[in-house]
């Protein structure tokens, strides 16, 4: 079955976009550490208590983006060192090289996604 052969521009953009995305998840991490100090050292009342939840709220969906990024990032290096980088997980067939471009971590051809998102639902 033939696969697509990244570029090493493919590849340095993926290690870049990881690089970045620990150092988000480690910024985050961070902050969250501080936060749960500053929390259990002052006296808030019911509406600072709230805002706070919501931030949290908002920054760990923004943490689970990140890391769901970061590790289809990784999967993605995983399949260029297994050569199967630009092969479909789902079905075998070739993804694209127009999806691999806007999509490089991609692991599923169009239609397998599409599939896989109804499934979801």
């Amino acid at each position: 079955m033939p696969h697509f052969e990244p570029h090493s521009g493919v590849i340095s953009e993926l290690t870049r976009r990881a690089g970045e995305l620990r150092a988000a998840i480690d910024r985050r991490r961070l902050a969250q550490l501080g936060e749960l100090s500053a929390l259990q050292s002052s006296v808030w009342d019911n509406k600072d208590q709230a805002d706070a939840s919501e931030t949290a709220l908002l920054s760990d969906a923004e943490l689970d983006r990140a890391i769901a990024e970061l590790h289809e990032i990784d999967m993605a290096l995983a399949r260029v060192a297994d050569g199967a980088y630009g092969q479909c997980v789902s079905c075998s067939a070739p993804i694209s090289p127009e999806r691999l471009k806007v999509q490089p971590a991609a692991s599923r051809c169009i239609s397998c996604q599409v599939a896989s998102e109804r499934a979801s639902r």
